[in-house]
């Protein structure tokens, strides 16, 4: 079973409703059916438990890596296939890309159990699925979206098909599942909550899109994703909880069109349908909005960001900060002026941003940077004419990640670090013994402190 979900269970294993969970309460977890790392944090990143960085290389393909030797056992039997695959890449612009490499993990999963007679299952609060459950809908493609998956899996299967007996319908419908329900794997354990990969999960695909605000979040664990309560809640049916494929402050018929184009299905979510009962008038240039969203597909270095931000933000002068495409270049400008070591500027952009964060999880890297930025200032000094404002920002962004990722958390301690006004607090992030370094951190802290209080 590669689901585990919390509460009491009937005589027959369903759900005693309604579920009860506290704040920061998990509520269900799930391993991947299939998961895959980018393909530039090969060598960087454990192919397996995607938390630590890599130190040993896997002797056939020489591509991936791991951790440990326990990664290594634990993911040899799901990286069999894709090794054979890569052992045949010379260079790295050989490598299939990752969503190929999805496919060919689930496609190994799933002939090795049907060749076994037994199947991976996922069970959300009593549904239990397996890899057949999941949509593909092959059926709603259109004649041009037929022909690019077709290709695509004409591609994926002249990678397998020397080494497993598998059809290339067989493949067209793996690869279809694995688009619609693949999740993007973020890094929850990094205060940056950068995307480490991509995976397919049986249980908690089960969830529906919905545009509203939600009582829980989903967070990633490493591989392992995880729904936890923002506060004490009831759950009356589990099959009514929805998540945000998209990010719901997108105008409502950017929201639809998205929906559309990529799940099949219009929203007639609570908030779809009063917003399309009250239509709000269109407040970004369609044009403006099509050269902003080019602009975020070409790489630029901080200074050119900097200038180009800045000039779509004064085209947008007008609009709320809490218009999505106005939100995100303030975010794009809040990380780059702390690049740039304009703290000063990067804390007034993030300030803004926050107003246009849909989520708890949209909100806490905005926050983190703030404080980041607030310490470079010195404003975590008591001595400092802001140090009330570092102790709200700390205040503020540690009661939620306390919730989101517990008291213990590295991140949670690593706030601790920064209030206590020294600069250790980077450094917990790339050092190998953790708890040990930040006891160590705050200990060194705490007699700096002690020191300038005598002087």
């Amino acid at each position: 079973m590669l689901s585990k979900w919390i509460g009491s269970r009937t005589s027959n294993g369903e759900p005693n409703l309604p579920l009860r969970f506290s704040a920061g309460e998990i509520m269900i977890e799930d391993d991947p059916y299939s998961v895959v790392i980018d393909t530039d944090l090969y060598g960087v990143v454990c192919s397996y438990c995607i938390k630590k960085s890599s130190a040993s290389r896997c002797s056939r393909c020489s591509w991936i890596t791991y951790c440990s030797k326990d990664c290594k056992r634990k993911d040899k039997l799901y990286h069999d296939l894709e090794c054979k695959v890569l052992q045949s890449c010379a260079k790295e612009d050989e490598l299939p890309d990752q969503e190929t490499r999805l496919v060919i993990r689930a496609l190994d999963r799933l002939i090795r159990e049907r060749r076994e007679k037994r199947e991976s299952v996922g069970d959300y609060f009593g549904c239990r699925r397996t890899i057949r459950d999941l949509v593909g809908h092959l059926d709603h493609l259109g004649k041009d979206e037929r022909r690019q998956a077709e290709i695509r899996a004409q591609r994926i299967f002249d990678y397998v098909k020397n080494c497993i007996d598998t059809s290339l319908d067989e493949v067209l419908s793996v690869l279809q599942r694995c688009r619609i329900n693949c999740h993007s794997l973020v890094d929850h354990n990094s205060p940056q909550y950068f995307s480490r990969g991509r995976a397919v999960y049986l249980g908690v695909s089960k969830m529906n899109h919905g545009c509203g605000p939600t009582d829980y979040v989903q967070m990633f664990d490493g591989r392992k994703y995880t729904l936890r309560a923002l506060c004490d809640i009831q759950v009356y049916d589990p099959l009514a909880m929805t998540v945000h494929y998209i990010p719901p402050t997108l105008p409502l018929a950017t929201r639809q069109t998205r929906l559309l184009n990529n799940y099949y299905f219009i929203c007639n979510c609570a908030k779809c349908v009063w917003q399309s009962r009250h239509p709000e008038p269109v407040l970004a240039a369609a044009e403006l909005v099509a050269r902003i969203e080019q602009t975020f597909e070409v790489s630029h270095d901080y200074e050119e960001w900097l200038i180009i931000g800045k000039d779509y933000l004064e085209e947008m002068k007008d609009l709320p900060d809490s218009n999505f495409y106005v939100y995100w270049l303030l975010i794009q400008l809040q990380w780059t002026c702390a690049e740039l070591g304009r703290y000063a500027e990067s804390i007034e952009y993030g300030t803004r941003a926050m107003d246009g964060a849909e989520s708890v999880l949209s909100l806490e890297p905005i926050l983190f940077s703030i404080c980041e930025s607030m310490v470079k200032l010195g404003w975590n000094k008591r001595q400092s004419n802001s140090h009330q404002r570092f102790l709200d920002a700390i205040k503020t962004a540690k009661d939620l990640y306390v919730i989101t990722h517990g008291g213990d958390h590295k991140i949670v301690r690593s706030l601790d670090v920064m209030r206590k006004g020294g600069s250790w607090w980077r450094k917990i992030f790339r050092h190998r013994d953790i708890s040990k370094y930040i006891t160590e951190s705050l200990g060194k802290e705490n007699v700096e402190e002690s020191a300038a209080e005598t002087k």
